[in-house]
């Protein structure tokens, strides 16, 4: 096994039981709303944990997505791209409070 699945692995137990409240928050927004949740995108830190996308989006049986948090967004060019995209995921907060 390579080393991501090691770490994925390492933090099945407390992923499922994120998964399972995520489901309970669900079935009770679709039961009250009529609506169905066909999608969830995740931010921050812990959603770069390799596999997890993949991994929620199978327990969930929906789409599950990385949320781009700098699509749509104008970058000075004096800052680079790269390095703050990599960085994006974490700063979702800062973001959205950014751009209010």
């Amino acid at each position: 096994k390579d080393q991501k699945e090691k770490v994925l692995q390492a933090c099945e137990s407390i992923l499922n039981s994120l998964i399972n409240e995520i489901k309970l928050s669900f079935d009770y927004f679709e039961s009250e709303n009529n609506t169905p949740i066909t999608s969830l995108f995740l931010s921050g830190g812990g959603a770069c944990l390799s596999g997890l996308v993949e991994l929620m989006g199978q327990d969930l049986g929906i789409e599950v997505k990385l949320w781009q948090s700098l699509s749509g967004i104008t970058i000075n060019p004096a800052l680079a791209a790269q390095d703050l995209s990599c960085h994006a995921n974490k700063l979702s907060v800062a973001i959205g409070t950014a751009l209010k």
